[in-house]
């Protein structure tokens, strides 16, 4: 017969060959899709994060009824810090670095701050736009105006002018 051995046992090295190119294509495209996933999870961990910490500067404002608390948003580093005023300096209550291959990409807040009033309101809406560096998708923070709600989409607002 073609392709046995003797004892009839075994694969020829053809065989074990072409199994290992195909596993390695299998691999190659899998490990591909794997990042892919990657940097989209990290995308939208750090959009949930920022709601989350949003939200929280929120409750903590409403709970000691002070207009204190601000986020500084730093697009240049991919950072915010949440912050409290303490006579006569301000004090950092959290600092977070974005996710790696994820852009702080911009803020449509003055001076790039969101301030909380006592509340828990900020005096006008907003929105925090994140980046993924690896595959150019978005995720937009969305602070409103009145209600303070705070939301993650992969749309911007529907405020938004089509440019």
């Amino acid at each position: 017969m073609r392709g046995q051995h003797p004892n009839g046992n075994g694969f020829t090295l053809l065989e074990v060959a072409v199994t290992l190119v195909i596993a390695g294509v299998l691999f190659a495209c899998g490990a591909v899709e794997l990042r892919m996933l990657r940097t989209d999870f990290n995308l939208q961990f750090a959009a949930d994060r920022l709601a989350a910490d949003i939200r929280s500067v929120q409750q903590r404002a409403l709970g000691e009824k002070t207009p204190d608390y601000y986020i500084d948003f730093y697009t240049h580093i991919d950072t915010y810090r949440v912050k409290k005023w303490d006579t006569p300096f301000s004090r950092v209550i959290t600092e977070v670095r974005l996710p790696q291959g994820v852009d702080l990409y911009s803020t449509n807040f003055q001076d790039n701050r969101l301030v909380i009033n006592a509340k828990g309101l900020p005096p006008r809406g907003g929105t925090i736009t994140l980046k993924s560096r690896e595959t150019g998708r978005l995720k937009y923070v969305i602070v409103a105006s009145i209600t303070g709600r705070v939301r993650v989409s992969d749309r911007p607002p529907e405020s938004w002018e089509e440019s």
